[in-house]
């Protein structure tokens, strides 16, 4: 298990710097998994309207989780699902990619930060987190897919590089806007290397830890 430890932007609390903690699980079987479902729910279901299915998939069990903590107390989280012949990506139930052909593709999936944290940029790190691990796994396009009217969460991804492919009709009436990542090509997070971007990378990786 990887365990990224992360400076909390040097926030003072009670004379202590308090520490964001990024794990890296795979699969369903580890006791955190619950505590993710959980954060799902409350976020996506009460908070946004999405259908409670849309909480727990089949392909969790295959996919590679990131988590967030703060003090202990689950905080973010975000899935990643890498394409294979016998496993297409979740976004596929709903569009075909013509993109994909050949290339080595993967899904980040159920991006989701408590509300309390969501004027930090928590998203931004968790994000980081699971870029890299793409990177180092060779992957060369990544998806995303959001809400339309989630126009934080597009503007999230458009940060990083993302640009829109497609919309698709989902959940009976509502519009979802479809994101790709040509890392090669696109990916400001590794090309421009400004702003949060460059912080967030350097601060995460010099506290990563075995």
């Amino acid at each position: 298990m990887l365990v990224y430890r992360i400076d909390w932007l040097r926030e003072e609390v009670k004379g202590d710097i308090t520490m964001l903690t990024i794990k890296k699980l795979v699969g369903t079987d580890h006791d955190f998994y619950d505590y993710m479902l959980q954060l799902r729910h409350q976020v996506f279901v009460d908070e946004q309207g999405y259908p409670v299915e849309n909480v727990k998939n089949e392909y969790d069990p295959s996919a590679v989780h990131f988590v967030a903590f703060k003090n202990d107390c689950l905080i973010a989280t975000v899935s990643l699902h890498i394409r294979q012949e016998s496993l297409p990506l979740p976004c596929e139930k709903h569009t075909k990619l013509q993109e994909l052909s050949d290339k080595r593709a993967a899904e980040m999936a159920k991006l989701v930060v408590t509300k309390e944290y969501r004027s930090k940029p928590i998203a931004l790190y968790i994000m980081t987190a699971a870029y890299d691990y793409l990177i180092e796994h060779k992957i060369s396009h990544i998806f995303v897919w959001t809400l339309a009217r989630m126009n934080k969460s597009l503007m999230l991804y458009e940060k990083f590089g993302f640009k829109t492919v497609r919309e698709f009709e989902i959940f009976g009436t509502q519009r979802a806007i479809l994101k790709m990542l040509d890392i090669g090509n696109d990916a400001v997070y590794d090309t421009a290397k400004v702003t949060v971007h460059s912080r967030v990378a350097n601060a995460y990786r010099r506290y990563m830890k075995q």
